[in-house]
C-alpha cells in the first residue's frame, strides 16, 4: 500500500473528467484505476491524500503513480491564478478543484480520444472493454490493434472509427511515439491531425492527457458554448501554461450545470465526445 500526497486531489472528479476511460468507481472514494498494464486500486484518504495498491513494489508503484497523476504539478498556483472577478472560471474551479491532468501512456491516449469522436462516455467505455477483452485486461499496443485488422475491428461495434484506429495503430511505431515525445506543443499538435480522423479537438486532447501539454486546451461543444456564452470577447487564460487544466474545470462544472437542469427535465445533454 502506498499513501500519496497531493495539494489537490479528487478521484471521483478525475473519473468523471472524460480525461480517461478505464477508472471505475468500486464503492464511494474507492476506484480501480488500469495505468497502463497496471491495475491499481485506489481510496480517497481525505482532500490531499491517497492510498493506492496494486501487483508491484511499492516504489515502482510510487513512481507510477506520481507520473499519472502530476505528482509534481502546482495546482495551487494554477488556482491562484485566476482572477477573483471572473466569476464563471472561480465557480468552475471550486467546483472541480481536485481534478489532476492524468499523463497517460501516449497510444491508449490516442487510439481512445480516436473512439471518443461523437460517442458518449458509457460507449466509449464499451467500446475500449472489448478492445483490451476485459475491463481488467491491459490495453492492447499498435501492433496487436494493427494485426487485429480493420473488419475485426468494426466487428466491435466501432462502426468508422475502426478505420481511423487501424490506420493509426499501423503508424503507431515506437519510432513515431518518440518523434511524438520529442516534440514541442505546436508541432505534436499539427502532427497528429496528419493522422485520419483526428482533428484538432482530439489532437488537443492527446497533447493534454498523453503528451503532458498542459497548455494545450480541447473545445468540444461542451466548451464552444461556455466560450460563446461566458468569454464571447475570447477566454483570458487561452495562452497560460494551465489552460487545459482551466478547460477540464469548465468542462466538469458545465456538466454539472447540464445534469442538473436535465433532471429539472430542460432537455437532452450532448454527447461527451461531440466535436
Amino acid at each position: 500500500m502506498v499513501l500519496l500526497a497531493f495539494d489537490t486531489l479528487d478521484l471521483e472528479q478525475i473519473a468523471k473528467s472524460g480525461q480517461c476511460f478505464r477508472m471505475t468507481r468500486l464503492a464511494p472514494g474507492v476506484f480501480r484505476m488500469p495505468v497502463g498494464s497496471v491495475v491499481v486500486e485506489a481510496r480517497q484518504v481525505d482532500a490531499a491524500h491517497a492510498a493506492f495498491h496494486a501487483d508491484m513494489p511499492d516504489e515502482d508503484l510510487r513512481a507510477l503513480l506520481s507520473s499519472y497523476l502530476d505528482a509534481e504539478g502546482d495546482y495551487l498556483a494554477a488556482l491562484s491564478a485566476i482572477d477573483p472577478l471572473d466569476r464563471y472560471l472561480t465557480s468552475a474551479a471550486a467546483f472541480g478543484r481536485g481534478i489532476r491532468i492524468l499523463r497517460q501512456p501516449l497510444w491508449e491516449t490516442l487510439a481512445s480520444f480516436i473512439l471518443s469522436q461523437n460517442n458518449n462516455i458509457p460507449r466509449i467505455r464499451s467500446l475500449i472493454t472489448r478492445l483490451c477483452g476485459g475491463e481488467n485486461r491491459p490495453f492492447p499496443p499498435a501492433c496487436e490493434v494493427a494485426r487485429l485488422g480493420e473488419q475485426a475491428l468494426r466487428s466491435m461495434g466501432m462502426g468508422y472509427r475502426a478505420g481511423y484506429l487501424f490506420r493509426a495503430a499501423q503508424r503507431f511505431t515506437p519510432a513515431e511515439e518518440a518523434l511524438l515525445c520529442s516534440m514541442p506543443y505546436p508541432e505534436a499538435r499539427a502532427h497528429l491531425m496528419t493522422y485520419p480522423g483526428i482533428g484538432e479537438k482530439v489532437a488537443n486532447c492527446i497533447c493534454l492527457f498523453g503528451l503532458g501539454f498542459k497548455e494545450a486546451f480541447p473545445v468540444d461543444v461542451w466548451v464552444r458554448r461556455i466560450l460563446a456564452e461566458h468569454y464571447p470577447q475570447g477566454f483570458p487564460l487561452l495562452h497560460s501554461p494551465n489552460a487545459g487544466l482551466y478547460q477540464q474545470y469548465m468542462f466538469a462544472y458545465e456538466r454539472f450545470l447540464a445534469q442538473q437542469k436535465d433532471e429539472c427535465g430542460s432537455g437532452r445533454l450532448p454527447q461527451a465526445g461531440n466535436e
